[in-house]
């Protein structure tokens, strides 16, 4: 069953050429993706969204800088325009550093891009979105 406070995910599933990202980070190699990626399956089929729409982004590097290959995937795929939606567990693993998850939040909100945050249970668009983000990007980074 959908949930209606997310009726632009559902939407997506009729749409063959939008594609949602989930992206994943864990900080080192003896850790693992698996509860991450569970809850985003789980947000996923409440609210409708078939796993074949979903492309899955897994880092094992470090929050506190952007250099990661999946990111940089990530990166290059919403700016060719094939990605509208990003997923993440929690804002922190986009980045642990504030000035680099701000800009990429900056960038990311100039191409359209929304982006849902599940454990915190925000959808960041537009000012106040930012503003909040801003706010847990700090938290992340002390």
């Amino acid at each position: 069953m959908a949930n209606n406070s997310t009726p632009y995910l559902t939407r997506l599933r009729y749409n063959k050429f939008l594609m949602i990202a989930a992206y994943l980070r864990v900080s080192s190699a003896d850790q693992k993706h698996d509860s991450q990626r569970s809850e985003i399956r789980k947000y996923l089929k409440n609210n409708g969204v078939p796993l074949s729409r979903v492309v899955w982004y897994e880092d094992t590097e470090t929050g506190t800088r952007l250099k990661r290959p999946e990111f940089d995937r990530l990166q290059a795929d919403i700016f060719a325009g094939k990605i509208k939606t990003v997923i993440l567990w929690k804002l922190d693993r986009l980045s642990r550093n504030l000035r680099d998850g701000v800009n990429v939040l900056a960038d990311w909100a100039d191409k359209g891009i929304k982006i849902i945050v599940i454990t915190q249970q925000l959808e960041l668009s537009g000012v106040i979105g930012r503003t909040i983000a801003a706010l847990l990007l700090g938290l992340a980074e002390i």
